[in-house]
């Protein structure tokens, strides 16, 4: 029987990370017996908790990782309601649980993931790639960096083009629902309009594409509907790619 599931980083204890790491890792009789969290992405935009977990296990020879990164469901209940209303926490719980090996990209390690959706619980307890080079939407990339990610963006689609395995993942977004174009419609033009509160200037030309933009998200949707049809990742931007050199990319 499982531990429950932790919804603060004050509710993470030494016992349950000992139950994390021998339930999924293979780490039986792993004994964590303190722990140091360093808080990561607050004012990034990040939709979770998100923490560097620094482990001591009371030996010398460590018996598990010596550092992990934890993501939980956002403490603030309009962020939690926002990510749970798209199934964000699911489809990153299930992903790590179920497709990470099979993804055809790097991806961090999953160590353990449980979720439970009545109660909108959910964690993650991932290997720990801080330090690779994050990167940084306003700065950009480099020539050598896009290459990259489209190069690995294109190993994941031809792995997963036209798979029959598509239909069997049931909790996958897509896009040929109704109810998920109407969704995405209804988020956007919700959210545009509030582009005058923030404290930045927007293009003249970014500011007409987005008034065009306002009555075409059901059309765009139907477009993107037309087969072939293959695993995508949803969410490809600096923020949320890792660099371990011009030659590694990993995905988060």
């Amino acid at each position: 029987m499982g531990m429950e599931i932790p919804r603060t980083f004050d509710e993470i204890t030494p016992d349950w990370l000992s139950f994390a790491l021998a339930d999924q890792s293979n780490l039986d009789g792993v004994q964590v017996t303190g722990f140091e969290i360093e808080p990561m992405g607050q004012g990034k935009g990040i939709s979770s908790q998100m923490g560097r977990l620094i482990l001591n296990y009371g030996c010398e020879t460590p018996s598990g990782p010596e550092t992990l990164i934890i993501k939980l469901p956002p403490a603030d209940d309009q962020s939690r309601m926002t990510a749970s209303s798209l199934n964000l926490f699911e489809i990153e719980n299930r992903f790590y649980a179920e497709l990470a090996s099979d993804a055809a990209i790097r991806v961090p390690k999953c160590f353990y993931s449980a979720m439970n959706r009545p109660l909108d619980q959910h964690v993650l307890l991932l290997e720990d790639l801080t330090s690779s080079i994050v990167g940084d939407d306003v700065s950009g990339a480099s020539y050598q960096q896009a290459s990259l990610v489209v190069n690995e963006l294109a190993v994941m689609h031809a792995s997963w083009w036209e798979s029959d395995r598509l239909n069997e993942l049931s909790w996958l977004k897509s896009w040929l629902h109704l109810k998920e174009a109407e969704r995405m419609e209804s988020l956007y033009n919700d959210s545009w309009p509030k582009i005058s509160e923030y404290g930045f200037e927007v293009p003249a030309g970014v500011v007409k594409v987005g008034n065009r933009l306002q009555s075409s998200v059901a059309d765009i949707h139907a477009d993107l509907s037309r087969p072939p049809w293959t695993l995508v990742h949803g969410d490809v931007r600096l923020d949320n790619l890792l660099f371990a050199n011009d030659n590694d990319v990993s995905s988060v």
